[in-house]
């Protein structure tokens, strides 16, 4: 009868609910994956973004106590799938803390944000979808993991007046912004993530030529290895740091739906 098939129903939900896989945050290995690109072609090379990619990976692997750390530079499209993909097959498991870091050339175009690898075909804006990484991709990739945390952080869009490789253009489906949007897709509600960028979406990023990192990556380096903090005091910490370094030109943006107290550095 249907009310057997009911209590039938109930008693089985009931018995997978005793015995529910539940994986906690930190259960989970810390693991990392680092990419730096200088040699853009041109005018549009930049400074500091292999620096920024080695020093965060030894900030990771040193002072962080991750498990696993990859870095990558001058890195092309495939090469970066790949590393994304790697650390999702192999790494990355349920309850794992998860750090993406990027510095390099950034854009958004018709509502979409991209990291631009080397040796794209093109550098028109309608082939970014072709040539480039999209930030979607990246939090696509990371998304599947139960009680997961990702850390997303983007040092890109830097202001280079040289720099005419990846200046906005007209095309038939509208021109990009400078640096850039807030257009960040949630994907599905297992994984958490906090994505940080170096400056306010549609903004770009002050140079920092004669240093060895971007004034971002010089704050990050100073400030996540501090003990006993929570992540988003030192996410702000880090905004008032470069934006008080800039005399206010610069402010760090970010977007999260963390709701793991995450530590990176116990006392």
């Amino acid at each position: 009868s249907r009310s057997e098939i009911a209590t039938a129903d109930s008693q089985s939900y009931g018995s997978k609910q005793k015995g529910k896989y539940n994986p906690q945050f930190g259960s989970g290995k810390r693991v990392a994956l680092c990419i730096g690109i200088d040699d853009y072609p041109g005018t549009s090379k930049l400074p500091n973004c292999i620096n920024d990619a080695q020093d965060m990976h030894d900030c990771c692997q040193e002072m962080l106590g991750f498990d696993s750390v990859t870095l990558l530079k001058n890195a092309n499209k495939m090469s970066i799938m790949q590393a994304v993909r790697t650390l999702r097959d192999t790494h990355i498991k349920d309850g794992s803390l998860v750090f993406f870091f990027f510095s390099g050339h950034g854009v958004e175009f018709q509502g979409v944000n991209y990291m631009l690898p080397l040796e794209m075909r093109s550098t028109d804006e309608e082939d970014y979808q072709h040539e480039a990484v999209s930030v979607d991709f990246i939090s696509r990739e990371l998304s599947n993991f139960t009680a997961t945390v990702n850390v997303v952080l983007l040092d890109c869009c830097r202001e280079n007046d040289y720099n005419s490789t990846y200046k906005a253009n007209k095309g038939a489906g509208g021109c990009r912004s400078k640096g850039f949007g807030e257009n960040f897709r949630g994907r599905g509600r297992n994984a958490e993530f906090l994505i940080g960028l170096a400056c306010d979406p549609g903004c770009v990023a002050l140079p920092n030529d004669l240093a060895r990192n971007s004034i971002y990556t010089e704050a990050l380096l100073r400030h996540l290895p501090i003990a006993g903090r929570k992540l988003e005091d030192t996410m702000k910490a880090i905004r008032i740091d470069v934006f008080n370094k800039t005399f206010k030109k610069q402010r760090p943006w970010e977007e999260s739906c963390v709701m793991q107290n995450v530590v990176l550095v116990p006392h």
